[in-house]
């Protein structure tokens, strides 16, 4: 699992960090506090793509890697009332949705 946080929600809240003089010489996450598989990131991107068809193939684990991650947030919410607004779905579509305005 990863926490998976869209990059208009981090923009938001570093400014909103970077505001905050309580927040000066401290470590702040910014993440959303939600876990999401890697199967559900791949199952939220091929819906947004419209391609829920499409074969998935797994490979074998990455040795070293870290078989989970999830950011607390819970000092940014204290500091600053940070709160992502941006759902994981959202995220994906709006994404996929600007590489295809470009033609990418």
């Amino acid at each position: 699992t990863r926490d998976f946080i869209f990059v208009r929600d981090t923009a938001r809240a570093a400014l909103e960090l970077y505001a905050c003089p309580a927040a000066r010489g401290g470590d702040v996450t910014l993440a959303t506090g939600h876990e999401t598989s890697i199967n559900e990131l791949v199952a939220a991107l091929l819906k947004a793509m419209n391609a829920e068809d499409h074969p998935v193939v797994h490979g074998p684990p990455r040795p070293g890697d870290v078989r989970r991650h999830c950011g607390g947030i819970a000092r940014a919410r204290e500091l600053f009332g940070f709160k992502p607004t941006t759902s994981l779905e959202d995220g994906l579509r709006e994404t996929v949705d600007w590489y295809i305005g470009r033609g990418e």
